[in-house]
């Protein structure tokens, strides 16, 4: 019993350390990206980093727990650019922000792999939410997950809940990229089909 206590400490020592390096490596990138979100801003970004930049955009976004980033905005408004692929560049868009979203989420995940404090933590509205998403990635695993990350819901607590019943680590990753590819894809295609009505409509030029 005592070793099978050592070995799971070990483990949850080594998910730690490998967590905070994983910020620490992207951090730079993602946070001038992230606070420059401009038009302008994001057209120079995509300039210099590309999809890559997308990605480590995204990423930073879905990182931090309970703090709004305007990822969304950012998406639609790459969404009328032309990487080369003409009309799947929005698709190419969301399959590279939906890896980097999913990714970022596992900082939910950690919280609650890491213990029971994250969820002392939460509003007291957020409670009964939690409590809710508890229940349902018992029932439905990783269907809910992927529906969950597809919508606004706040997909945090859907990684402390999954963090903390232990769920596989794999299957909530999986979970989590799917929901977001098909997110991010859908508002890059939105994007692609209006920001150009919308700029002339309010005489922004792009």
């Amino acid at each position: 019993m005592e070793k099978d206590r050592t070995n799971e400490a070990k483990k949850t020592i080594f998910w730690a350390l490998i967590f905070v390096f994983a910020i620490i490596v992207v951090y730079k990138i993602g946070t001038y990206l992230i606070d420059h979100m401009s038009v302008d801003n994001i057209k120079r970004a995509m300039h210099d980093y590309g999809l890559i930049g997308i990605f480590f955009m995204v990423l930073i976004g879905n990182l931090t727990l309970f703090l709004p980033m305007p990822i969304d905005l950012a998406i639609y408004v790459l969404g009328s650019f032309d990487f080369g692929f003409g009309f799947l560049s929005p698709a190419i868009i969301g399959i590279v922000a939906g890896f980097g979203a999913g990714i970022g989420e596992l900082s939910g995940y950690a919280a609650g792999f890491l213990g029971r404090r994250s969820v002392r933590n939460l509003a007291k509205g957020e409670h009964k939410r939690f409590e809710r998403v508890y229940h349902e990635i018992k029932k439905h695993g990783l269907w809910f997950i992927i529906i969950a990350s597809f919508t606004p819901f706040p997909f945090d607590l859907v990684g402390i809940a999954a963090g903390i019943v232990k769920y596989d680590l794999k299957k909530f990753l999986l979970g989590a990229i799917i929901g977001k590819i098909l997110r991010c894809a859908l508002i890059a295609y939105a994007g692609y089909f209006s920001l150009s009505f919308i700029a002339k409509l309010f005489g922004v030029g792009l």
